[in-house]
């Protein structure tokens, strides 16, 4: 997989920091001492196990999460229908053979949802191994910025949970969050327009301009042409710039950025802005016009990819 960024002159690539989610794909497992591993009340072990009776812990894990949403201002989540959490709990038996991200079979944690005949988009996967209860998984993920950030994603409106009893580790746990396809297209463009002018306004750099139709066509081929071919140069071999040409766009380009894996504006964002070569493209003084293109397909290597084409 790829993990570094590549940077061509005025042409950039994010071959995003899914390095950032390998980063936490090893959450260390959590192991009862021996104090805890001797709990002599019943009434402990009664309320223990009663967190996977039908859907208790699936209930214990809505409330949590929403709880932790609501202080933070953000709308609830709903809990996933039989199909969303049938995914999430064949992830959490997945952890018992391979505790990754990177599912048995190779491919990566968000395409459980296709195989389950689920066409939502992913925002991100929390998993945990050893805790025996929704509290105390949740209690780690909040402490750790990356899981904390899934569980605030502010487009999630679902969230599918899973456990599996049995492994090395008795307990493993998984959180899903996911909104529905195409719902959020239109919104991130302007947000990453909105997320760069911010940045060229601390330089003070002149506003970028959305592009017109044409060029928002361009980028957003570009988009899906990078699902499949992860390069500035396009699946027919031409360079990438050849696309404005495809849609009748006269401007003349200054750069592209591209990411993969990145679930947010202000994450790929971010990413671009701590590389060299794709901040000298959003902050070029010479650009006047931006586009964006974001596609979302479940089947390729990162999920999400994200373009911006610059011009002048």
């Amino acid at each position: 997989m790829k993990r570094a960024m590549s940077t061509m002159k005025n042409i950039a690539a994010a071959a995003m920091t899914l390095a950032v989610v390998f980063g936490f794909a090893g959450f260390k497992p959590v192991t009862a001492n021996a104090a805890q591993a001797a709990v002599p009340a019943a009434a402990s072990v009664e309320e223990e196990n009663s967190y996977f009776e039908e859907d208790a812990y699936q209930r214990s894990f809505l409330t949590l999460i929403n709880n932790e949403r609501a202080q933070a201002g953000l709308a609830p989540v709903a809990l996933g229908d039989s199909s969303h959490n049938a995914a999430a709990m064949e992830r959490a038996e997945e952890l018992a053979v391979s505790y990754s991200y990177v599912r048995p079979n190779g491919q990566r944690d968000f395409t459980v949802l296709a195989e389950n005949g689920i066409s939502d988009v992913s925002t991100g996967e929390n998993y945990m191994a050893g805790c025996s209860t929704p509290d105390a998984a949740m209690d780690q993920w909040m402490a750790t910025d990356f899981t904390r950030e899934r569980i605030l994603n502010a487009d999630a409106t679902t969230v599918s949970v899973g456990h599996y009893e049995g492994g090395v580790y008795n307990n493993y746990w998984v959180l899903i969050f996911s909104y529905p396809e195409n719902s959020h297209t239109e919104d991130y463009r302007q947000e990453v327009l909105d997320l760069v002018n911010a940045q060229r306004a601390k330089y003070g750099l002149t506003a970028l301009e959305m592009g017109d139709d044409n060029l928002t066509a361009a980028a957003q081929t570009r988009a899906e042409e990078i699902a499949v071919v992860n390069s500035h140069v396009r699946p027919d071999g031409s360079k990438c710039f050849t696309v404005l040409k495809d849609y009748g766009v006269t401007d003349t380009p200054t750069g592209e950025n591209a990411a993969w894996g990145s679930v947010s504006p202000e994450e790929v964002v971010n990413a671009w802005m701590n590389s060299e070569g794709h901040r000298a493209n959003i902050l070029n003084p010479e650009a006047r016009k931006m586009s964006v293109g974001y596609y979302y397909n479940s089947n390729s290597t990162w999920g999400h990819q994200w373009i911006q084409i610059f011009t002048k």
